[in-house]
């Protein structure tokens, strides 16, 4: 018994591994072109696209944006629990945006 439930555990944590790898590689190849300069306005410099990027982690390489998703996603983050992060479209945080649209 104690082994089938071991086993399921870790089929468990596998499925929520790959659930999580999908859902963040669909919207980290999701949207055309630099999402830093969808945030920075229409004609940034250089200056602001750097900083754009340091500030939601977009200049980190791909683990580490992934492991940064999964712990907020998990743990939450400066938004709360769960931590859905920034929207780049209604610049707010995403908790907000849904809770606003479901009231």
């Amino acid at each position: 018994m104690g082994r089938y439930i071991v086993r399921r555990l870790l089929y468990l944590l596998l499925t929520v591994l790959i659930i999580t790898l999908a859902a963040f590689l669909i919207f980290y190849k999701l949207p055309p072109g630099d999402p830093a300069l969808a945030f920075a306005g229409k004609t940034p410099s250089p200056s602001i696209i750097a900083q754009v990027e340091k500030q939601f982690g977009l200049d980190k390489p791909f683990h580490e944006q992934y492991l940064f998703f999964v712990r907020n996603l998990f743990l939450g983050d400066q938004y709360g629990w769960p931590g859905l992060g920034f929207s780049f479209d209604t610049r707010s945080p995403v908790r907000r945006s849904c809770s606003a649209a479901s009231a």
